[in-house]
C-alpha cells in the first residue's frame, strides 16, 4: 500500500474475446455501469445521432447483448407507453436493483435533458417518475 512503490510487472492491455448476439456498440459519450458481473452501457452518440438501446456486456463470457424485450413507461396523462429519448452525457447511477438515468443532451438545443428515467433489472422496464422540487441544471 505504499503509494511510491513501483509495480513489479509491467501492465498491459489485451483485446478480450468478445462475441454476441448482438455488435459491439460503437458510441461515445455513454453510461457504463457494473451490476454484479455484467456491465450495462445506455445511450451514446456514433457521430450521427443519440441513441437509446441498452447493451449489457457479461464480464465472465465476454458477450454482447443487446436488451429487446424491454417494456416502457406507461403515461396516465397521454395513455401511451414511452421510453427515454436517445441522448449522450448523461448520468447513470446504480440504486437498489435499478439504473437511474438523468439528464444528458438530446442532440437538440444548448441545454441538457430536464428529465429522469429509471430501469428495473430485473423487470427490464423502464419508469418515468413524477419529481418535486427544483431538478439540476438550468
Amino acid at each position: 500500500n505504499d503509494p511510491n512503490a513501483t509495480l513489479s510487472q509491467p501492465v498491459c492491455w489485451s483485446r478480450a474475446p468478445v462475441q454476441g448476439k448482438s455488435e459491439i456498440p460503437q458510441i461515445k459519450n455513454h453510461t457504463a455501469t457494473l451490476v454484479g458481473s455484467k456491465v450495462y452501457f445506455f445511450g451514446g452518440y456514433d457521430g450521427l445521432e443519440n441513441h437509446q438501446h441498452m447493451h449489457v456486456l457479461d464480464c465472465t463470457t465476454y458477450e454482447w447483448e443487446r436488451l429487446r424485450n424491454v417494456r416502457g413507461h406507461f403515461n396516465e396523462k397521454t395513455r401511451k407507453t414511452e421510453f427515454p429519448a436517445g441522448r449522450n452525457g448523461h448520468t447513470c447511477t446504480l440504486a437498489e436493483g435499478q439504473l437511474w438515468i438523468i439528464g444528458g443532451w438530446l442532440g437538440q438545443g444548448p441545454l441538457a435533458a430536464k428529465d429522469m428515467w429509471i430501469f428495473d433489472i430485473a423487470r427490464s422496464q423502464w419508469t418515468q417518475p413524477e419529481t418535486y422540487g427544483e431538478s439540476p441544471g438550468p
